[in-house]
C-alpha cells in the first residue's frame, strides 16, 4: 500500500469503451499492455505519473452527454507525521554531548520550585529531516521530535504507514545513539507524548468547496478557527484538528490539489487507555488500525458521514425534505441555519435543551445533510478513511 492512491468516479453520461475493451487509457498507452511496464516504476515514479498524468488523461477522454456531476477522489494511504518519544534514561555527560554535536544549553527556574534546571538541545530549528532533541537534565528525560515521513522521504506530502515504520524507528534510533553516545536505543518501546494521524485527498479544483463546506462544521469543546481560507482549525488543550490546502503549505507540485487532514493528539495517556487500550509505546500506538479509528472518530464528530456526499446550498433543502418529509424539514432546515453560526452554543444559549440539539444534529449527520457549499449542481465525495490500494501499487 505504499504510495498507494485509489480513485472513484460518479459520472451521469456516457463514454465509448477503447479497444482494449476497459473503457480507459493511461495517458495515451494502453492499459492494458503498458500495465506491467508502469508497476515495475519506482513507487514515487507510479504516484507523480498517475497525479499528473493518469487522471487528466483519464477526464479529458470522457465524451459526456447528458452530464450533471463529476468527482473523483485519489486517495494516499492513512499514515502518521510527527511524533514525540519521551524516554527517562537518567545521566548523560555535557561534555560528551558536546564532542558529539552542537548541543544548546539551556538554564531554567521552576516557578513551582524555584530550583534551576538545565535543558540541553540538538537541531532545536528542525534543519532538514533530522529528528529534534531535548534533554532534561532535572528529570534525566530525552525527548526525540520528528516528522516521520520528512526522515525518510525528504518531504511529508507522500505519506508513510505502518509497514514503513521499522525503517523509521532505525533511523532515529540510530541518531539518537550517534548524537548521545547511548547504546543499544530502539525508539521503538519510547512512549509518546504526540502524534499526528494524517490521511489526505486528491480533490483537485474542488478543494476549495469542500474547505468551505468544513468552514461550517463546529466540534463540541473545540475552538474554529479558520486561515485565509485555505487552512481550518479544530483545537483544545489535548488535541487539534486542522484541514489545509496542502500544496499550498508544502509548495510541491505532487500536492496540487490535495486536501489533508491533520490529527495532532497531545494527551497520548488518553490515547493509549481510552481510545486504543494498549500502550503508550510507539510500536503500539502507531498502527494502521489506530490511526483509521483515530481519523473515523473525529470525522463522525465533526458529522461529517463516510457514505454520503456533501451537496450544494440549492440542493440542501430538497434533500432534507425528500429525507425527512415536510414536518421534519420545518424544524431541520431552521437548525442546520443556527447550527452552522453557533453550533453546540444553541444548547447554551436555550434555543435547544440538550436533547433535542443532538438529535437534530445526528439525523442531519446520518444523512450526510449537517453542510453544505455553494457551487449548484456539484456533488462532494464523501470524506471516507479508506486504505485499499486500488491500483495494486
Amino acid at each position: 500500500m505504499r504510495g498507494g492512491v485509489a480513485f472513484s468516479f460518479f459520472v451521469i453520461g456516457s463514454y465509448k469503451p477503447n479497444a482494449s475493451g476497459l473503457g480507459w487509457r493511461v495517458a495515451g498507452y494502453d492499459a492494458v499492455r503498458e500495465r506491467r511496464a508502469y508497476f515495475t516504476r519506482s513507487w514515487v515514479e507510479r504516484q507523480t505519473l498517475f497525479v499528473k498524468h493518469i487522471i487528466p488523461s483519464h477526464t479529458r477522454s470522457l465524451p459526456f452527454g447528458g452530464l450533471l456531476c463529476f468527482y473523483y477522489l485519489a486517495r494516499w494511504c492513512d499514515v502518521y507525521d510527527t511524533v514525540r518519544f519521551v524516554k527517562p534514561i537518567g545521566f548523560l555527560d555535557p561534555a560528551e554531548l558536546a564532542r558529539r554535536g552542537d548541543w544548546k544549553r539551556q538554564s531554567i527556574t521552576s516557578l513551582a520550585s524555584g530550583e534551576v534546571q538545565d535543558k540541553f538541545f540538538l537541531n532545536t530549528e528542525g534543519e532538514g529531516t533530522l529528528p529534534r532533541l531535548t534533554w532534561l537534565a532535572g528529570s534525566g528525560y530525552l525527548v526525540a521530535e520528528v516528522s516521520l515521513p520528512k526522515l525518510l522521504n525528504g518531504e511529508n506530502v507522500t505519506l508513510i504507514h505502518e509497514g514503513d515504520l521499522p525503517g523509521a524507528f532505525k533511523r532515529v534510533s540510530e541518531f539518537v545513539g550517534d548524537a548521545t553516545g547511548m547504546a543499544a536505543v530502539d525508539v521503538a518501546d519510547w512512549n509518546l507524548s504526540r502524534v499526528d494521524y494524517c490521511f489526505a485527498w486528491k480533490v483537485d479544483s474542488l478543494l476549495p468547496l469542500y474547505l468551505e463546506a468544513l468552514s461550517k462544521l463546529h466540534l463540541s469543546r473545540h475552538n474554529r478557527q479558520s486561515i485565509e481560507g485555505d487552512t481550518l482549525t479544530f483545537h483544545s488543550k489535548a488535541n487539534k484538528l486542522q484541514f489545509y490546502d496542502k500544496h499550498k503549505e508544502s509548495g510541491l507540485d505532487i500536492a496540487e490539489g490535495v486536501l489533508r487532514l491533520e490529527v495532532t493528539i497531545r494527551n497520548t495517556h488518553y490515547l493509549a487507555e481510552k481510545w486504543l487500550k494498549t500502550e503508550r509505546t510507539a510500536d503500539k500506538l502507531l498502527t494502521d488500525e489506530g490511526s483509521k479509528k483515530v481519523l473515523e472518530y473525529f470525522l463522525d464528530r465533526l458529522g461529517l458521514s463516510s457514505d454520503k456526499p456533501i451537496c450544494s446550498r440549492a440542493g440542501l433543502l430538497a434533500r432534507i425534505v425528500k429525507e425527512f418529509g415536510i414536518a421534519g424539514a420545518e424544524k431541520l432546515w431552521l437548525f442546520v441555519q443556527l447550527y452552522e453560526l453557533y453550533g453546540s452554543k444553541l444548547v447554551a444559549a436555550d434555543f435547544y435543551n440538550g436533547r433535542t440539539f443532538y438529535r437534530r444534529r445526528k439525523q442531519l449527520a446520518e444523512a450526510g445533510l449537517l453542510t453544505w457549499h455553494d457551487k449548484a449542481d456539484v456533488l462532494l465525495p464523501a470524506l471516507e478513511v479508506k486504505t485499499d490500494k486500488l491500483l495494486g501499487v
